[in-house]
């Protein structure tokens, strides 16, 4: 595929200008510009034809006068709000043919360095926890897969005191997911297990010691074919207690029947019962059903010999068996989404009634209940007929006490029937209900798709700190009760507090710093590029979740938010440009703004009593009844009113939609996520296009996208099928055969139509473009820089049509050198007055989960401008 100019591919590696982002999750969304004003240095050129003459002269001249309140003002050169003499001036001073675009072509300028200080270097997570004393008192350890604890080296692994994080010797060469204190006859030690390389170049080994002095291999604990072991559980079945492993490897030690499971005595690896016969070992636990210990093993469709493919079995010390009802009835069974049925998580519990021992499962089934299921023995029963929406359980506890009625439960999960969870779950009574605000990072995107937080463990402990006992969680998450926290957090029993500055990797990670919206415009009253998300610093400089940048230097914009900031939008109502954000903040400035709050230059004031929930879109629409602003996202209420993810400010109040978008499977109706707004005339006058994950508008059947005109809702295309795709960004562009609306997202067909990730909606009709994208399309821009106008797009993808960015003219795509090497969530477009370094050349701005550009450090943004400037 070409490169944007003959030079660009061996154009000059930008310069590495030391612009530190600090923990960044930007909203970029290109506001108040026309692609068309992005003019490649010849802004006179107003007819775009290459040139300076006596049409352009025209143009201006019929533009003379003040500048409309609304809408683009191209003739307005001077950019002081009328068409003028001086405008004139520069018009003539420019007569002729227009320079080349940009002589060496252009490349990536990579927007900061990975500074040591950053905090957003990316968790890779948190996965398992451990009391041990190693002679130096107890204390909390940490395994999982990270490089640094509390800003101090400590690969995979670190000892928390009560008041800071260390590191455990020279720490592992892995991934931990698992640790277990154990006697092996030579005194207690902490036994990680997972998959470690003993050396730069050496084999893989699955489980490590720690004596207090120096990590150890355990001998045979490696079967070659880089099996990892998942968990470690002591257990006595007969001869004394012995350290058990479970895992993907295929046999360890050398011996027999250790396939998924074996025994670790201290000197010998021995079998359990012959080892698996098939299916993924996940989880080990012991329990105490009052008829003596057993050891429990769950997975995903586990077999042993003599007993059929389970997702939990009981190991006596001497015989496998199932753990099912003992009469006419159903073990755990009904695989989530259709897939194998598995338990990935067990504790132990006490029944609050009759203090009788429990044993808690979760995990991906649905057969009693979704996900979370408890055993007393006989049969399987639900702790609440209250289901909790989401993906598989990732963790399960009981705090504070040991009884079924104060169960925690941990995982992805988005949504329950009422609230918002962000990851954990308490049972309070027979309901669930959310712990405070959470845990992860609210709307992040990953890989094309809604990434919800993911805590891997808990463990209950008091550090000494003076807190008391407290649950501490541990996983792949960013935000504890919305207050930056990388990794791990505690919960005393109403609040979540970070501990001990939390973990990273240093050089990026599962999430490293991202730009998700950007915002461009040429307002005097505004910077030129506006940066909002989940953020608190750049530069080292406090900036809390909004920023603006001059081209030089970034500032703060009216003291920002007290949270997350994913929607802007630039609206000029007639007194001035004024900046509109959304986002999860309940504050902007010094003044309480749920959701929605306006920034006009000088103070910041709230849309009444707000939107509780995410904003994730916002549009200024008329559909016929009076202009209104429109934020979508996903929520259930807005200034007390019901509504459905989607709602509209006029008249000085929020209110629904007459009918609401919903997604409806089989009689049961969920809320919907709405991602993107856009405005556009397709020839039937204009309407609002909503995009999303929704199959309703009212009674009509849709496809995730739907539009709004006239006080009506119309699909968009024919629908074939009772599905809701994923869409995630729209865009209006003219590739040359007139205006169409773009979309992308994470779908393969829409109307019936296949489609890769994107398609173009014109002329009633739905098409392909330029073959779509291998993965998932999240962000769509129209711009110029000097060759035409193109389409700027941006996603998850790899390969096709290019690395997560590429260009698109109608006919040909352009790759952007070697692109970023992780997800493209957002893209700008700017004029001269605010690229970067005062170019004088229109740049491209693209964010999104990536710590390089070309292969050089970009911490989430990076610049695509000409190299001659």
């Amino acid at each position: 595929m070409p490169n944007p100019s003959p030079n660009a591919a061996n154009a000059p590696r930008p310069s590495r200008r030391a612009i530190g982002l600090g923990r960044l999750a930007m909203s970029l969304v290109t506001l108040g510009l026309a692609s068309t004003s992005l003019g490649a240095g010849c802004p006179a050129d107003l007819d775009h034809d290459g040139e300076v003459s006596g049409a352009d002269l025209t143009v201006l001249l019929a533009a003379w006068g003040p500048c409309p309140s609304v809408g683009d003002c191209p003739a307005d050169l001077t950019l002081d709000g009328e068409v003028s003499g001086a405008d004139l001036t520069i018009l003539l001073a420019a007569w002729g043919a227009c320079p080349d675009a940009c002589a060496s072509g252009f490349g990536w300028e990579p927007f900061g360095t990975v500074a040591p200080i950053d905090p957003t270097a990316g968790i890779l997570g948190v996965l398992a926890f451990e009391v041990f004393d190693d002679g130096r008192g107890e204390a909390l350890y940490a395994g999982g897969s990270f490089r640094f604890a509390g800003g101090v080296a400590a690969r995979s692994i670190a000892r928390w005191d009560g008041s800071a994080w260390s590191p455990v010797g020279a720490g592992l060469e892995g991934t931990v997911n698992a640790l277990e204190v154990f006697d092996d006859g030579s005194g207690p030690a902490l036994f990680a297990g997972g998959l470690f390389a003993t050396s730069p170049s050496g084999p893989f080994v699955a489980l490590a010691k720690w004596d207090g002095v120096a990590w150890n291999f355990v001998p045979g604990a490696s079967d070659g074919s880089f099996g990892s072991i998942t968990s470690l559980a002591v257990f006595d079945g007969g001869g004394g207690p012995a350290l058990h492993a479970c895992g993907s490897f295929t046999s360890l030690g050398g011996v027999a029947g250790t396939r998924g499971i074996a025994r670790w005595n201290g000197s010998t690896w021995s079998s359990v019962g012959g080892g698996t016969t098939s299916g993924s070992p996940q989880v080990l636990h012991v329990h105490d059903q009052g008829s003596g210990s057993s050891l429990y093993l769950g997975g995903s469709s586990v077999s042993v010999p003599g007993v059929s493919s389970r997702p939990l079995l009981r190991w006596s010390g001497s015989a496998w068996s199932n753990v099912c009802p003992s009469g006419p009835g159903s073990c755990l069974s009904g695989g989530w989404g259709g897939g194998a049925t598995s338990v990935w998580a067990l504790a132990s519990a006490v029944d609050p009634a009759s203090g009788a021992p429990r044993l808690l499962a979760a995990g991906g089934f649905t057969i009693p209940g979704l996900g979370i299921a408890v055993w007393d023995g006989s049969t399987w029963s639900v702790p609440t007929s209250e289901p909790i929406y989401g993906w598989t359980r990732t963790a399960v506890t009981t705090f504070p006490g040991a009884s079924v009625g104060n169960l925690v439960l941990a995982g992805p999960m988005s949504f329950g029937t009422t609230e918002l969870y962000q990851g954990v779950a308490r049972l309070s009574g027979a309901t669930w209900a959310p712990m405070n605000k959470g845990l992860g990072l609210p709307g992040s995107i990953v890989g094309g798709v809604d990434s919800y937080p993911m805590p891997f463990a808990f463990i209950r402990y008091d550090d000494g700190s003076g807190a008391g006992e407290r649950l501490f969680a541990g996983g792949s998450f960013l935000l504890a009760d919305r207050a930056t926290c990388l990794g791990v957090a505690a919960w005393n029993g109403s609040t979540w507090t970070p501990v001990g500055g939390g973990f990273s990797n240093g050089t990026g990670g599962l999430f490293p710093a991202n730009a998700q919206a950007l915002s461009a415009t040429e307002s005097k009253s505004l910077p030129g590029l506006i940066a909002a998300g989940a953020f608190v610093a750049i530069e080292e400089q406090p900036l809390p979740y909004l920023a603006g940048f001059d081209g030089t230097s970034w500032s703060a914009i009216g003291g920002g938010t007290n949270d997350t900031v994913s929607a802007l939008l630039v609206h000029d109502d007639g007194s001035g440009p004024s900046l509109i954000v959304g986002g999860f903040f309940t504050r902007a400035g010094g003044i309480a703004a749920n959701a929605v709050a306006r920034w006009d230059g000088t103070r910041w004031s709230a849309y009444g009593d707000g939107i509780a929930g995410r904003v994730l879109a916002l549009a200024m629409f008329d559909d016929g009844t009076g202009s209104a602003l429109y934020a979508g996202g996903f929520f259930t209420s807005a200034e007390g009113s019901t509504v459905s993810s989607l709602a509209r400010w006029r008249n000085g109040q929020w209110e629904p939609m007459p009918t609401e978008l919903v997604v409806q499977s089989g009689a049961s109706v969920y809320a919907p996520f709405v991602h993107a707004l856009e405005v556009f005339d397709d020839g039937s006058g204009p309407a609002l296009y909503v995009a999303g994950t929704f199959n309703r508008a009212g009674t009509l059947p849709v496809e995730g996208i739907a539009a709004w005109r006239n006080g009506t809702w119309s699909a968009v295309g024919t629908i074939n099928a009772d599905t809701s795709p994923s869409v995630r960004t729209l865009a209006v562009f003219d590739d040359g055969s007139g205006p169409a609306l773009f979309a992308g997202g994470d779908f393969t067909s829409l109307g019936g139509v296949p489609l890769n990730r994107l398609a173009k909606w014109q002329a009633g009709a739905w098409t392909p473009v330029g073959g779509g994208a291998s993965s998932a399309v999240l962000a769509l821009e129209a711009v110029d820089l000097g060759d035409g106008p193109q389409l700027a797009v941006g996603g998850a993808f790899n390969g096709t049509p290019a690395s997560r960015i590429a260009l698109w003219d109608g006919t040909t795509w352009t790759h952007l050198d070697l692109g970023t090497n992780g997800t493209v969530t957002s893209i700008a477009s700017l004029s001269s007055s605010a690229a970067k370094g005062g170019g004088t050349l229109a740049t491209l701005v693209a964010g999104g989960f990536f710590s390089s550009a070309s292969g050089e450090p970009s911490r989430g943004l990076g610049f695509w401008q000409c190299q001659d400037e």
